[in-house]
Formats: structure tokens, sequence, C-alpha cells
């Protein structure tokens, strides 16, 4: 389980379901930053699926608490990996 600091917010990221409520969570904010780093709509939607992908398997290595900061942080660290070693992204 993890948990987010100051809220009510606990689930298992190795289920389906909490995956699901992770995004519907962050994705309106990695979708912003995804869009900036890429300046094209096709291109930041490709890099929130792998980012996200990349995060959830990050996050499944153990850990007692994720803050969404923490999420935010690591997965701007993946996009921008992502962006210089140019993995499948189309522009």
């Amino acid at each position: 389980m993890k948990t987010f600091p100051n809220s009510s917010i606990t689930f298992s990221l190795y289920s389906r379901k909490g995956q699901k409520r992770l995004y519907d969570l962050l994705s309106p904010a990695l979708y912003s930053y995804c869009l900036k780093c890429s300046h094209n709509e096709l291109a930041a939607q490709q890099l929130l699926v792998k980012g996200f992908i990349e995060l959830l398997n990050q996050l499944q290595r153990p850990a007692n608490v994720v803050t969404s900061s923490h999420c935010m942080q690591r997965f701007k660290l993946i996009v921008n990996a992502m962006n210089t070693q140019h993995y499948n992204i189309e522009y």
C-alpha cells in the first residue's frame, strides 16, 4: 500500500485500480508538463503514457510513503531523459 501524506488517498500500485487512481490524480499536471516539454499534443500524449508506465515501474520498488510531489519530480526526470534520448517519441 502506498499513502499520500496529508490525504486520505491510500491504494496499492500493484492493482490496476490503484494505478488508475494514481493516473487520475496526477495526469492533468503530468500532461501539462509533457505539453510544455514537447510543444505538440500528440508527442505530449505519448510522453505522458510512456512516462507514467516508467513512473509506475519505479514506484513499485520498496518504499513506505510516496508523495505527489515525489511522483511529479520523478516523472519530470523520466520525461527529460526520454526527451534527450528520443525513446521513439514522434514529434
